[in-house]
C-alpha cells in the first residue's frame, strides 16, 4: 500500500492494542498526525521507540506556505 494513504482515520479506526510492539517505523507517512502518533503511543504499552522521519519541505512533498 503506498505509504502516502494512510491517515489517521485509518489509525482510529483500525488500531488493535499491540502489546508487544517494541519500535514502530512511520517514517515518510505525510497524512499522520500528532493525534495519530498519540494513538499508536495508547494502544502499544510497550513501545519503546517511534521513528519519523519526514522528508524535507522542499522536496514537493508537502505543501509550502508562502508568506
Amino acid at each position: 500500500m503506498p505509504i502516502t494513504y494512510i491517515t489517521d482515520q485509518m489509525i482510529f479506526k483500525n488500531i488493535k492494542p499491540l502489546p508487544n510492539l517494541k519500535v514502530l517505523d512511520v517514517s515518510h507517512y505525510l497524512k499522520i498526525t500528532s493525534k495519530g502518533l498519540a494513538t499508536f503511543g495508547n494502544g502499544c504499552e510497550s513501545l519503546l521507540q517511534l521513528k519519523r522521519s519526514m522528508p524535507p519541505l522542499d522536496a514537493g512533498l508537502l505543501p509550502v506556505v508562502d508568506s
